[in-house]
């Protein structure tokens, strides 16, 4: 833990192969990216944590390992970056899954 910021913890070697998971994580962000330009629907975020701004987003469908991931897609999100909400656990894009797996085999800290 760090004394200037409680409860951060580093902990090394989470990730079985963090060589491709960076190429693999940019791949899926392409690939979102892609989809959401593809699309002429876009929806006005009701709830963000940005005051006066108003956010957009575009809802996709990423085919992922044999199943259909639903998100939100935002291009141009606070001052100009993109971001992308995959609700829920059952939701999120299989390279992330074994790290879901490996936290949640972790205690519990207080």
């Amino acid at each position: 833990t760090f004394a200037a910021a409680p409860g951060l913890l580093v902990w090394r070697s989470f990730v079985e192969d963090p060589v491709s998971l960076f190429p693999r994580a940019w791949k899926l962000a392409d690939a979102v990216s892609e989809l959401a330009a593809a699309s002429p629907q876009s929806s006005v975020s009701p709830q963000h944590n940005l005051r006066n701004q108003r956010e957009e987003y575009v809802s996709v469908v990423l085919p992922d390992a044999g199943r259909s991931l639903n998100c939100e897609h935002f291009k141009s999100y606070g001052e100009g970056h993109e971001l992308t909400y995959f609700r829920g656990n059952r939701n999120l894009p299989s390279l992330v899954l074994p790290v879901v797996e490996w936290l949640e085999g972790r205690p519990a800290r207080p």
